[in-house]
């Protein structure tokens, strides 16, 4: 952002790529500002699937910006100029996307008719949804919504799980516990953000029990470290490769990674083990 809008018979595309899980049961568009010469603007919201309501059609004549917000359940259409930064009832209705799936790349479509240029400045999406699944780490807590462990209790097989922005130069500690992970995932970061994952488990940090299929648990750009001096930082019970991965062991442990009978460990980029 911005995004700028161009002139004459042109169609214009904002992009917003939702990397958590959930099947829709209400939508808002959220936080809508931009310039333009609205009447001859039409703008449309498209998910991944096949259905895209027009929730603003050609509004307001000559105005030349725009600052406000649409809901289905709002009392009243929207006021030229449309600059309260209030809620309104989009042209059409949003519960056209109910019960599709949250995640995906999601188009904010532009058509504008005009010989008129503009951009979009902020546009965003408020959601309610059904058997949400917060893949994006955005704390450092040991549980809960938002952190590692919770995103991989409720992740499928299949799904990468990423840290927001910014959890940088941060150490994510998940206690007594052990992060037990039995489905394939990639837990995907870049080591130069650096983040560290410790436990004070009397197991393993890590204990992968991935199937053996492709690559079962992939780990790509993170500091784990052993939890105790007796035991590696990763129990590997199934198919594990790591990226990029800088492994911490206690001074007087042995090793970082246990193989169990069966198991194959895959290391390619940059991994390292070093001493805590």
């Amino acid at each position: 952002m911005p995004v700028n809008i161009s002139a004459g018979n042109a169609i214009t595309y904002s992009y917003l790529d939702v990397k958590d899980k959930g099947v829709i049961t209400d939508l808002n568009i959220i936080d809508f500002e931009g310039v333009s010469r609205f009447g001859y603007l039409k703008f449309t919201l498209i998910p991944q699937q096949d259905l895209h309501p027009l929730f603003w059609d050609s509004p307001c004549g000559r105005e030349t910006t725009f600052d406000l917000q649409f809901e289905d359940a709002a009392s009243s259409t929207w006021p030229c100029p449309p600059t309260t930064g209030l809620t309104y009832m989009p042209s059409n209705a949003l519960n056209l996307l109910n019960n599709l799936n949250l995640k995906g790349n999601w188009s904010l479509k532009v058509e504008n008719t005009s010989l008129q240029n503009g951009s979009i400045n902020t546009w965003g999406m408020k959601v309610c949804a059904n058997n949400f699944c917060r893949l994006t780490v955005d704390n450092t807590h040991k549980s809960g919504p938002g952190s590692l462990y919770e995103a991989i209790q409720c992740a499928v097989s299949g799904d990468t799980i990423r840290f927001a922005a910014d959890i940088t130069n941060d150490t994510i500690s998940v206690g007594i516990q052990s992060l037990n992970i039995d489905k394939k995932l990639f837990i995907e970061s870049d080591i130069t953000k650096n983040i560290h994952i410790m436990s004070e488990s009397s197991a393993a940090t890590i204990i992968n029990t991935a199937p053996n299929v492709g690559e079962g648990l992939k780990i790509k750009g993170l500091h784990i470290h052993s939890s105790n001096a007796g035991i590696g930082a990763i129990n590997n019970n199934g198919t594990l490769t790591l990226h990029d991965v800088i492994l911490h062991q206690w001074p007087s442990a042995t090793s970082t990674i246990t193989n169990q009978t069966g198991s194959k460990a895959t290391m390619l980029g940059n991994c390292k083990i070093v001493s805590n």
